[in-house]
């Protein structure tokens, strides 16, 4: 039986190193990225990629429930070593706020 796992900003290094992984693994795999974003570490590896964001509550859950999912890891995050506060703030309303108010 194959245990379903949901990938929320799961194109980056981290998330595409563990999606390869788990993929030798037989788990079946779901992607959350947002519009526009890169996903090409993501093309040889046989995921179901969907584009949405986090502050869309609802899209999030129907995923979850569409694709039976088991297993969620949020790896969404836009900051980098040399991130001002201000982008720090930004993290704060675009991903961290939402991650933690509506799940």
């Amino acid at each position: 039986m194959k245990t379903y796992i949901l990938f929320i900003g799961g194109a980056g290094f981290i998330g595409s190193n563990l999606i390869s992984r788990l993929e030798k693994e037989k788990y079946q795999i779901t992607v959350i990225e947002p519009e526009g974003a890169y996903v090409g570490r993501l093309q040889e590896q046989e995921v179901e990629l969907l584009y949405g964001t986090l502050n869309d509550i609802g899209f999030i859950k129907d995923t979850i429930v569409r694709f039976e999912i088991k297993i969620v890891v949020h790896l969404v995050s836009t900051l980098i070593p040399g991130s001002t506060y201000e982008d720090y703030k930004k993290e704060y309303k675009n991903v961290i706020f939402p991650s933690i108010d509506r799940y």
